[in-house]
């Protein structure tokens, strides 16, 4: 998962390039890997940790969508959503975090 965050850093960087020039507000959606599931959640963490760490200070960052088409059951996914809500108001106390219904 790391080395798919790095893939799309230049991307992700362009993104937010555009929305400060163009004053538009851009949000990111972390996608569940095909198959993924408890295993996969520090990999997910981690990259929360990364974007909103080098991008939460642009003016363009707005929020993020912890992770759609998640395969948790609910007990996990609910231990999921509050360590990534900590995480992310542990860098931005005002961003929009959005929760995925998981397909159901």
């Amino acid at each position: 998962m790391e080395r798919c965050y790095q893939d799309a850093l230049p991307t992700l960087k362009a993104a937010y390039d555009a929305g400060d020039k163009y004053r538009i507000g851009v949000y990111v959606t972390l996608k569940a890997t095909p198959n993924g599931g408890p295993n996969d959640i520090d990999n997910y963490l981690e990259v929360i940790k990364n974007l909103v760490k080098d991008f939460h200070t642009r003016e363009s960052f707005i929020g993020i969508d912890t992770l759609d088409s998640a395969n948790l059951d609910d007990t996990l996914c609910k231990n999921y959503w509050q360590r990534a809500y900590d995480l992310i108001r542990s860098y931005s106390p005002n961003c929009l975090i959005f929760f995925s219904d998981r397909n159901r």
